[in-house]
């Protein structure tokens, strides 16, 4: 889901609101059923940018997987 989330809210056709906390993100890797490893394309001040906080909700991949890109539009 933590994977899923980073693609929707980096795919410019989603439109995410929230698609600044990609900013620097290089990639989001499950390196296990419980871990996720987020890499930044270069040191950052603030490496919690993209998966907690305020508008950093991670979403369920069953829920949304048909709502990616330009059909987010159209998605509930």
């Amino acid at each position: 889901d933590v994977v899923f989330t980073s693609k929707y809210m980096a795919d410019e056709a989603t439109a995410d609101p929230n698609s600044d906390f990609m900013t620097g993100v290089k990639s989001v890797v499950a390196t296990n059923p419980t871990t996720v490893t987020v890499t930044y394309s270069a040191p950052t001040a603030n490496p919690y940018q993209f998966g907690t906080g305020g508008g950093n909700e991670i979403l369920q991949k069953a829920q949304f997987e048909k709502c990616l890109g330009a059909k987010a539009s159209e998605c509930p």
